[in-house]
């Protein structure tokens, strides 16, 4: 169970990314009349739609309750987002800002992924100098991004 619990933020990562470009792709056809969104959306669906299948059906052959439902709900959640308010909420807080939140929160989340890793198969040396120096980035980017946010400014 703790291997397949493993699954749900490895494979949500893709299932957000690919409902952000999903979303976005719907609205530049949808609400710009942008031919670019024909991209986003062919991306979106198969970027996300893999992890989301092979998600769905390792928990289904587990007999893991509800957990199949949490791929497909990452994605439809982040797709929604995209749709409807995501560009003007980033209009408002500062595109930049919360980029630089999320892409720092995403390299804190890997250190913490590999150290868990490798300290597992016992080796704390390792796991400690790449692990820390993926937290260490993911910590600085992240804390410049919330500094500028509650600074008032923006970061570009």
């Amino acid at each position: 169970m703790s291997d397949q619990l493993f699954l749900i933020p490895f494979l949500g990562i893709f299932c957000v990314a690919g409902g952000l470009g999903l979303g976005h792709g719907l609205r530049a056809l949808i609400h710009d009349r942008s031919p670019v969104g024909v991209f986003f959306i062919v991306w979106g669906a198969g970027f996300a739609g893999v992890p989301c299948t092979i998600g769905t059906s390792t928990f289904l052959a587990a007999h893991s309750g509800p957990l199949f439902l949490v791929s497909p709900i990452l994605f439809l959640s982040a797709m929604v987002l995209s749709l409807t308010i995501l560009p003007e909420l980033l209009a408002d807080v500062g595109g930049g800002t919360v980029f630089a939140i999320g892409f720092g929160a995403m390299f804190l989340f890997i250190g913490a992924v590999v150290t868990m890793t490798l300290l597992r198969q016992g080796s704390s040396a390792m796991a400690l100098a790449i692990g820390g120096v993926f937290m260490l980035f993911g910590g600085l980017v992240c804390a410049l991004g919330v500094s500028a946010l509650i600074g008032g400014k923006q970061t570009t």
